[in-house]
């Protein structure tokens, strides 16, 4: 995806089979997708059946969305620091403040081709992030706390 003249790498891995109870599946979006979606994928399994706490809840596995970048290496720090960091006054900070930019990609352009292309549940949307991607989670609580209803 583009994104203001940034490019995007949007992974999806979808459950296997459809819910046994027939409601739709929750979104897990995983923030630095180029290292953290393949790890979302080999753990979800265990990690979601413990969250659930019942086996009905444990079927319904999210889809799980990785935001990451089109270039090889598992953390491209320049793109992560972009927008993952919020806006701070300072020389140091001058490669960083794009949170809200990114926001706004997320929220009108990702979630919204997710939900449409996977039919998942508006009302379960999950964050994940870790490192500056914790931070840009932090971000989007403090600031819009109505986005996601649980972060990782």
């Amino acid at each position: 995806m583009i994104w203001q003249t940034h490019q995007y790498r949007v992974f999806v891995a979808t459950p296997r089979s459809a819910p046994a109870d027939k409601r739709m599946p929750a979104a897990l979006y995983v923030l630095d997708g180029n290292a953290q979606f393949p790890l979302a994928i080999n753990a979800i399994d265990e990690k979601w059946t413990a969250m659930s706490g019942n086996a009905q809840l444990s079927a319904s596995l999210p889809v799980i969305v990785g935001l990451g970048y089109p270039e090889a290496k598992a953390y491209p720090l320049a793109a992560r620091t972009r927008d993952y960091t919020y806006a701070a006054p300072g020389e140091a900070f001058v490669a960083g403040g794009g949170a809200a930019n990114f926001y706004d990609f997320v929220s009108s352009q990702v979630i919204p081709y997710i939900e449409k292309q996977y039919a998942t549940d508006p009302e379960h949307q999950i964050l994940s992030g870790h490192s500056f991607g914790g931070l840009f989670a932090l971000y989007v609580l403090l600031n819009h706390p109505d986005a996601f209803d649980t972060m990782l």
